[in-house]
């Protein structure tokens, strides 16, 4: 998955490959997850970067052991 958005309502939505566009459940093959994002650490600096179209990248990353996702953003 690649090109993650987090929208003005705090949902995130992933631009999915070729292979499994089939699954999107939004235009542009885009498939958008049913939690909101925040972040609480440093979330004004990321508001910031995003509200002026600055770089910003994303890992997500899931928890096995305690069925969580998790989702860390850099500049």
């Amino acid at each position: 998955m690649n090109t993650p958005r987090r929208h003005d309502s705090g949902q995130l939505s992933l631009k999915l490959p070729t292979a499994p566009a089939h699954l999107a459940n939004a235009p542009h093959g885009r498939y958008v997850l049913d939690a909101t994002v925040a972040f609480a650490h440093r979330g004004g600096e990321w508001l910031d970067r995003i509200t002026n179209s600055r770089a910003v990248a994303y890992r997500i990353h899931h928890d096995v052991t305690r069925s969580r996702w998790y989702v860390t953003a850099s500049w």
